[in-house]
C-alpha cells in the first residue's frame, strides 16, 4: 500500500516535473534546423546527428528559462487566476527542487553549448578546413538565455519591445544552426525568421486580448498599449512582409535551388506559405482560443498536410542534384 502511494507520488511530480519544462514549447528550438535545411547541409547523416545535439542543447537552456521565468513570478502565479495551477505555484514541485532543475539546465545547456562547439570547431578544422564558426555556438545559446532572461524580468512588460525582442531569440537559434555546422549566415535567413516569429507573436497578443479581455493588462502590463485593431494591422503588415521576403528570396540569384537546377521554381511554392498565413489569420481573426498557442495551431489538420505538401516540394527543389545523383550514378 505504502509503495504504491510513493509510486504515484513519483508519478505525480516527474509529470510536474515534465509540465514544469514546457515541452510543448520546444518547437521554437526546431528553427536551429533551417538554415542546413536551405544550405542543403540537413540530410548527411553527421551534420543531421550534430544539429539534432544543437537541437536538445538549446531545448536545455529554454527549459531552464521556463523554470527560471516561473521562479521568477512564484509570488504574482500564486494569486494569478490561470497561472496559480502551473506546478510550482500550485506546491507539485517545491521552490527548492525547481531552483535545481534551474541550475542544472541552464547550467548544462549553455556550458554544454560552449564545449560542443568547440568540440566540432577543432574536428572542422582537422578535418581541413581553415576557419569555421562552430566556436560561436555556444555565444548564440548564451544570447538565447539572456534575452529570455531580459524579456522575463523586464522587456515583456514594454509594449512593442516585448515582441521583438521574443523575435530575436528565434533568430539567436536559426543562427546557432549555422553556427555549428560552418555555414555562411544568409540575409534571408534572419529576415525570414524574424518576421514569422513577430507574426506568430503578434497573434498570440491578439488572442491573449480576445480571451483575457479586461484582465488582460493583470496578465502583461505591455498589454495597456495594444489593442485588437492596433494588432490587426500589425499582423497584416508582418503577414505582408513575410509574403514580400519569400517571393525576393524566391527570385534572386544563387540561392541552393538556382544552383540545382531544378525542373520547376522555388516561386510554386508561395501558395503553400499563402495558405499557412491565410489559415493561421483565420483563427485570429474569428477568435479562436488556438491563436494563443502556435503548438495548437501547428497541430490543425488543414495546416498539417499544407506543411507536410511544402516541405516535399522543396526537398525535392533544394535536394534535386541529390535525388538525381542517388536514382541515376
Amino acid at each position: 500500500m505504502i509503495e504504491n502511494v510513493e509510486h504515484s507520488n513519483l508519478k505525480k511530480k516527474i509529470k510536474a516535473v515534465i509540465k514544469l519544462i514546457r515541452p510543448q514549447q520546444m518547437y521554437k528550438n526546431a528553427f536551429v534546423f533551417v538554415g542546413a535545411l536551405f544550405a542543403v547541409k540537413l540530410f548527411h547523416f553527421f551534420n543531421f546527428f550534430i544539429i539534432t545535439i544543437a537541437f536538445f542543447l538549446l531545448c536545455a537552456v529554454s527549459a531552464g528559462n521556463y523554470v527560471l521565468n516561473d521562479l521568477i513570478d512564484l509570488e504574482k502565479d500564486k494569486i494569478h487566476e490561470e497561472k496559480k495551477h502551473r506546478p510550482l505555484p500550485s506546491g507539485l514541485i517545491s521552490k527548492k527542487l525547481a531552483i535545481i532543475l534551474c541550475i542544472g539546465l541552464l547550467g548544462g545547456g549553455i556550458l554544454g553549448s560552449i564545449f560542443f562547439g568547440l568540440y566540432i570547431h577543432f574536428l572542422f578544422i582537422n578535418l581541413g578546413q581553415v576557419s569555421t564558426l562552430a566556436f560561436y555556438f555556444g555565444l548564440y545559446a548564451s544570447f538565447v538565455f539572456i534575452t529570455g532572461f531580459l524579456y522575463n524580468v523586464k522587456l515583456k512588460n514594454i509594449a512593442f519591445l516585448d515582441v521583438l525582442v521574443l523575435s530575436a531569440n528565434f533568430v539567436w537559434r536559426a543562427l546557432a544552426g549555422c553556427m555549428i555546422l560552418n555555414i555562411t549566415v544568409s540575409h534571408w535567413l534572419i529576415l525570414g525568421v524574424f518576421l514569422l516569429a513577430l507574426f506568430l507573436s503578434l497573434c498570440k497578443r491578439k488572442g491573449d486580448l480576445e480571451l483575457l479581455k479586461e484582465n488582460a493588462q493583470k496578465h502583461k502590463k505591455s498589454y495597456q498599449l495594444y489593442s485588437s485593431k492596433l494588432l490587426e494591422h500589425l499582423i497584416t503588415i508582418s503577414a505582408t512582409s513575410i509574403i514580400v521576403t519569400y517571393i525576393l528570396y524566391c527570385v534572386s540569384p544563387g540561392t541552393a535551388f538556382e544552383v540545382n537546377q531544378a525542373p520547376f521554381p522555388v516561386i510554386v511554392t508561395l501558395p503553400f506559405l499563402l495558405f499557412f498565413l491565410m489559415r493561421y489569420m483565420y483563427f485570429v481573426f474569428s477568435e479562436d482560443v488556438k491563436a494563443r498557442n502556435f503548438d495548437k495551431v501547428i497541430f490543425d489538420k488543414e495546416i498539417v498536410i499544407n506543411f507536410l505538401i511544402w516541405f516535399i516540394f522543396l526537398g525535392v527543389l533544394l535536394y534535386w542534384n541529390e535525388i538525381v545523383t542517388f536514382f541515376f550514378p
